[in-house]
C-alpha cells in the first residue's frame, strides 16, 4: 500500500512476478524455439482447442517463486497431472489458467485487505490482447474485465499529470472522464464459471504440497 501521486487517493499493490514470465517462456519453449512465426496466436488457437480444465492438467506458475498474498521464494513451476493423453495443445490451455489461478489468489489477498469483493476488473498490458486469456480471468472472478481502448496506461497517465499541472483539467476525476474509453468488455460465462470455481479450489489444495516438494528439491539445488 502506497500514497498515490494523487492527494487523498491510496493504492494496494500486489503482483505475480512469474505469471507474465510462464507464458513468454512457454512461447519460447514450445513455439519460438521450432519457428513459429506468431507464437502468440498458436498459443490462443490450440489452448482453444481444449475445455476447461486442460483434461485434468494444472500448472502452478512460479518460475521465480511465490510472490503475495503468501511470498516463497523457494516454491517452483510445475505441471501436475500430466498423463500420456495430454498434448501441447493441453499444456497451452493449463498455462493460461494457472497464470489466471495465480493472478485470482492475488485478487483475494487485496480483497481481505480492503474487506470487499472485487466483481469489475480493469486489464492492462500486453496480456489483454490475449482474448482467451482474458475471457479465463473473467470467468474466474465471476465478473468483468473491461480492456481500455488505450493500453499504455503509464503513459497516458504521465500525460494527465502534465494536463492538470497545465490547468488543462481542473481535477483528476475530470481528465479520466474526459479520456477514458473502453477497449474491449470481458463477461462471465454462466456456463463455465461454475467449472472455473471448481478448478480453483482445487489449484488451492495443490499449491501448498507442491511448495513442500520444492523446499525438498531446495535443499541441494538452491
Amino acid at each position: 500500500m502506497g500514497h498515490h501521486v494523487i492527494p487523498g487517493v491510496y493504492y494496494l499493490q500486489g503482483g505475480a512476478s512469474s505469471n507474465g514470465v510462464s507464458v513468454e517462456w512457454f512461447l519460447d519453449a514450445f513455439y519460438r524455439t521450432w519457428g513459429v512465426s506468431q507464437p502468440y496466436e498458436e498459443l490462443v488457437t490450440q489452448a482453444r482447442k481444449r475445455q476447461v480444465g486442460a483434461n485434468g492438467l494444472f500448472f502452478i506458475p512460479h518460475l521465480r517463486g511465490a510472490g503475495p498474498p503468501v511470498r516463497n521464494p523457494l516454491s517452483k513451476g510445475s505441471f501436475m497431472g500430466i498423463r500420456d493423453f495430454h498434448t501441447q495443445a493441453d499444456f497451452a490451455r493449463g498455462v493460461l489458467e494457472g497464470v489466471s489461478f495465480e493472478g485470482l489468489r492475488v485478487m483475494q489477498g487485496m480483497e481481505s485487505v480492503q474487506g470487499q469483493v472485487f466483481n469489475k476488473v480493469h486489464a492492462i498490458g500486453g496480456g489483454t490482447r490475449n482474448p482467451l486469456w482474458m475471457e479465463i480471468k473473467s470467468n474466474l472472478i465471476q465478473g468483468v474485465v473491461e480492456v481500455p481502448m488505450v493500453q499504455e496506461a503509464t503513459l497516458l497517465g504521465t500525460a494527465l499529470l502534465g494536463a492538470l499541472g497545465a490547468k488543462i483539467y481542473s481535477n483528476p476525476r475530470q481528465a479520466v472522464e474526459m479520456t477514458y474509453k473502453v477497449g474491449s468488455v470481458y463477461k462471465a460465462n454462466p456456463d463455465v464459471a461454475g467449472d472455473y470455481k471448481r478448478l480453483y479450489s482445487v489449484y488451492l489444495e495443490i499449491l501448498p504440497k507442491v511448495q513442500q516438494l520444492s523446499e525438498i528439491i531446495s535443499v541441494d539445488n538452491d
